[in-house]
C-alpha cells in the first residue's frame, strides 16, 4: 500500500505586537496552527528572520519597509496562510 502525505492549510490567527518601527529590527510573535514547517515568514515581500518554536507559535524579527501597515505571510508545504496585517510606524518628527 502506498503512502500518501497530506498537506495542512497553515492558519496564521494573530500577530503580537501587531505594529512596530519601520526601520524593523524587533521581535514579533505569530501564533496559528500547522506552522511547524514554516519555510518563509514574509512582510509583504519582504522575507524575515524567524524561528518555529512549535506548531503553534513562531518568532521573527521584522525586516525594515515603508511606513504601511503590509500583510504577513507564512508558508509552508500545506500553503500560505495570511490575513493579518502588520503597522510599520515612522519615526517620531520635530
Amino acid at each position: 500500500m502506498p503512502y500518501a502525505y497530506t498537506s495542512v492549510p497553515v492558519v496564521v490567527t494573530s500577530v503580537a505586537p501587531s505594529q512596530g518601527p519601520a526601520s524593523g529590527g524587533n521581535t514579533f510573535t505569530l501564533t496559528g496552527s500547522s506552522l511547524t514547517l514554516a519555510q518563509s515568514v514574509a512582510f509583504d515581500a519582504t522575507l524575515a528572520v524567524f524561528t518555529v518554536f512549535s506548531d503553534t507559535k513562531i518568532i521573527a524579527i521584522a525586516p525594515p519597509g515603508a511606513a504601511l501597515s503590509v500583510p504577513v505571510t507564512v508558508t509552508t508545504p500545506g500553503g500560505t496562510g495570511t490575513g493579518l496585517a502588520y503597522a510599520r510606524i515612522p519615526p517620531p518628527q520635530i
